[in-house]
Parts: structure tokens; C-alpha cells; sequence
């Protein structure tokens, strides 16, 4: 059940991102047809942020889950010959928390909405 939850909220993290493009790119097309003030450009930004925290938010619930299945393997494998047990070999692999690659996406997108707003408003 734990390894569901965890690839849904993995699901839901791409699920997020995908949304965030159709929706900023959506918002500027339809600027784009019409006359608005040029602050209305800027509306990206906040969804952008939103999303962002939401993601954040996601990523720490993988880290809660992966820190309990981590408990549950020192508590069951415990003997010299058990194998670690997969979220204590994670751990030892690597100590990224969230994907570099997800914190680039966020980054890059907020700076598109904080930079576009320059080229695209009339």
C-alpha cells in the first residue's frame, strides 16, 4: 500500500508539472488576443509558486514514507546475510532528496513567468 501511495504521489508530482505548462502557456495565449494591462501578465507567477510549493509538499510525503520504510527494514532485516532492504540502500546511495531535475523544472518555469512577461505583454 505504502509503494502505491508513493508512485501516485509521484504521478501526481509529473502530473503538476504538465499542468503548470498548459496552464502558463494558456494564460499568455490568451493575453496574447486580448488588451490587458501589463501587470496581467504577471498572473503566472503565482500559479507557478503554488505549484511549486505543491510539489515540495509531494516530495516531503515521499520522504515520510521513505523514512518509515526505512524503520520497518532495520526492524525486519535484520540479519548479516538479509539484503538492506531497498529504502536503507537508497539512503546510502545518494543523499538527494528531491530530484535535481524537478527542482530545475520549477526553477526554470518561475523564471519564464517572472522574464516572459517582459517580451510578451504590448
Amino acid at each position: 500500500m505504502l509503494r502505491d501511495e508513493v508512485m501516485s504521489l509521484v504521478a501526481e508530482t509529473r502530473k503538476l508539472e504538465t499542468a503548470s505548462i498548459v496552464a502558463v502557456a494558456a494564460l499568455y495565449a490568451w493575453l496574447s488576443a486580448h488588451t490587458v494591462p501589463r501587470e496581467a501578465w504577471y498572473i503566472g507567477v503565482p500559479l507557478v509558486l503554488l505549484a511549486g510549493i505543491r510539489s515540495i509538499a509531494l516530495f516531503h510525503r515521499v520522504g515520510f514514507i521513505a523514512r518509515y520504510m526505512r524503520l520497518i527494514e532495520a526492524e525486519f532485516l535484520t540479519t548479516p546475510t538479509s539484503l538492506p532492504g531497498y529504502e536503507r540502500y537508497f539512503a546510502q546511495q545518494t543523499t538527494q532528496r528531491i530530484a535535481p531535475s524537478a527542482i530545475a523544472f520549477w526553477v526554470v518555469i518561475l523564471v519564464v513567468t517572472l522574464v516572459a512577461p517582459s517580451f510578451l505583454a504590448k
